[in-house]
């Protein structure tokens, strides 16, 4: 009996396959290595960059540990939404506060299934976006990965609170590798295949060309920038609607960097806005747009960290 406590659709239909690799090492993993190697390890924990794709892999990983554990308790969530819960986390009684305050289980059946689970050692929990949650939360969710029992916590978040979180929990961490030429080629051809009416063949080739400019055209910092998963799909839905037999001519046309990167920090600013309370927004939001904006064109153009900006600076003000 595998729990699937998350909706995820059927992923497989635009899934490209990823690799994960060692952050102190040279070894690649695919899925199923990483699960097979990482199996028994009490927290397994996944850094990289925004739009690298951990959420949608987390969910892959999930549909796999599902395939291959089907007489586990599997469950995967944003701790963002278990904020209020970790602010007044109680982890005497462990199994209960698991079951009560992230499972939500309410029925005798459910809560015996999932405490037999963890007895044998069969609970796998997936939690998304550790960087996304308050220094408060943070507190409480090391000691919930360190004070785990039986459970299992396969744990995403940014770079930035790798170091932090591997150091506490005494494990190495995982990035996944981006996209290759044939790797973009392949999610170009199926997101156009799944949003447009177009032949195949024509969104085949489409894509083909739209990579090979990428690749003439772009620094390799650039181009590994756009092996990024969202990034990519924030290029090819440009695109979307201008696939055709001269689509060379479309590219030779329209193929500006400066161009694309504006549409890119529109979209992206967009996306990061939806995630952001309206309330918060009132009265702010051309301010936050700027705000936004700024740190967009310093990670695409110079490829600044944001977080090593100097806010006394007078760059900032």
């Amino acid at each position: 009996f595998a729990v699937n406590c998350h909706e995820t659709g059927n992923i497989d239909e635009i899934y490209i396959h990823r690799k994960f690799q060692h952050k102190n090492g040279n070894i690649e993993f695919d899925i199923a290595d990483l699960i097979e190697s990482y199996k028994d390890q009490k927290n397994v924990v996944i850094a990289d960059v925004a739009g690298s794709g951990k959420t949608f892999i987390l969910e892959k990983i999930k549909l796999e540990l599902i395939k291959k554990f089907p007489c586990s308790w599997i469950f995967m969530a944003s701790l963002r939404d278990f904020s209020s819960q970790l602010l007044i986390a109680d982890f005497t009684d462990f199994p209960s506060f698991l079951a009560k305050h992230v499972l939500n289980l309410k029925s005798p059946l459910e809560i015996a299934i999932f405490n037999h689970c963890f007895t044998q050692g069969n609970v796998y929990i997936l939690f998304d976006a550790f960087d996304e949650i308050s220094p408060e939360c943070k507190e409480n969710a090391n000691k919930l990965f360190e004070l785990h029992g039986n459970s299992k916590f396969w744990i995403t978040t940014r770079e930035y609170f790798e170091h932090n979180l591997t150091n506490l929990l005494q494990v190495n961490s995982f990035k996944l590798m981006p996209y290759t030429n044939e790797d973009q080629i392949g999610f170009a051809s199926k997101y156009w295949s799944q949003n447009t009416n177009y032949d195949p063949n024509l969104i085949n080739r489409c894509a083909s060309l739209l990579v090979a400019r990428l690749a003439l055209l772009l620094t390799r910092n650039i181009s590994d920038f756009f092996g990024l998963p969202l990034m990519l799909r924030i290029l090819v839905e440009i695109y979307k609607g201008k696939l055709s037999n001269n689509f060379e001519k479309v590219l030779d046309e329209n193929f500006k960097l400066s161009q694309i990167l504006e549409e890119l920090v529109g979209n992206k600013i967009g996306l990061w806005i939806k995630q952001v309370d309206v309330i918060q927004l009132q009265g702010k939001s051309t301010t936050l747009r700027s705000i936004y904006r700024y740190f967009a064109i310093k990670l695409f153009i110079n490829k600044s960290d944001i977080f090593g900006i100097d806010f006394n600076h007078d760059e900032w003000n």
